[in-house]
């Protein structure tokens, strides 16, 4: 099995070599990045398992790479020098899946990229077991290439989240999922009153359904959270 592959975002020359160094001698691939020039040019060029991103770049703020479609599919792990809450949250918001505050232990920056890795695995070899799911009596939803197909016609293509999202729904069946189930299931983490994250993904995944005229529409139950129900064509 081929090593996993990082990229080390970092514009901190001592860190990004001290990370890097670390990484590699206990078995990763890495390659380096200083800016989010730099970055995007790699990731456009290749595929990596997990990146580790400073919000704190010579070019501007890690953010901007958390929002790239190119990184939907790769465990992010944030480390940076900020420690306030918020930016904790809209790291998350933005699908990094863990956060560690500078400065770091080495032992633990690997413990939680395996950790994160392996639990990727696991949701991608699911995946690959079950690749297709059916969203309603027209459409299917692929797993692996994340689009809503009716036939051999692709409908329109998903995010990550949306992915997980409307798995969630095709698997709970008329059920009301919670806010901080949907959080929990989707980002991995407990659901802020404060943030309308899970309102706008869901409002996203609304929109494609409805697009796709798909019999299967997302609907908001008071007080309770949100239901995929079927409505008649």
């Amino acid at each position: 099995m081929p090593a996993p592959s990082v990229l080390v975002v970092e514009d901190d020359v001592a860190i990004r070599r001290l990370v890097s160094a670390h990484l590699k001698s206990n078995g990763f691939n890495v390659i380096e990045a200083w800016s989010i020039v730099s970055a995007s040019r790699l990731l456009g060029i290749k595929h990596f398992d997990a990146m580790i991103l400073d919000l704190e770049l010579e070019d501007g703020e890690g953010y901007e790479l958390l929002k790239d479609e190119m990184v939907s599919d790769i465990m992010t792990l944030v480390v940076s020098a900020r420690e306030q809450v918020v930016d904790r949250i809209i790291s998350f918001e933005l699908g990094a899946d863990d956060y560690l505050t500078k400065p770091i232990d080495l032992r633990e920056l690997v413990m939680r990229l395996r950790r994160s890795l392996k639990r990727g695995s696991v949701k991608k070899n699911r995946a690959v077991a079950e690749p297709m799911l059916d969203i309603d009596a027209r459409l299917k939803l692929n797993i692996v290439e994340r689009t809503i197909i009716e036939g051999d016609r692709t409908i329109c293509r998903l995010s990550s989240r949306e992915l997980k999202l409307l798995c969630l729904f095709i698997k709970n069946p008329s059920v009301a999922l919670s806010r901080d189930k949907i959080a929990r299931e989707v980002m991995g983490h407990a659901f802020s009153a404060e943030s309308r994250v899970v309102d706008v993904l869901v409002s996203d995944l609304r929109l494609k359904l409805q697009a796709a005229q798909a019999a299967a529409q997302l609907k908001n139950v008071r007080g309770e959270g949100y239901v995929m129900g079927m409505e008649h064509r």
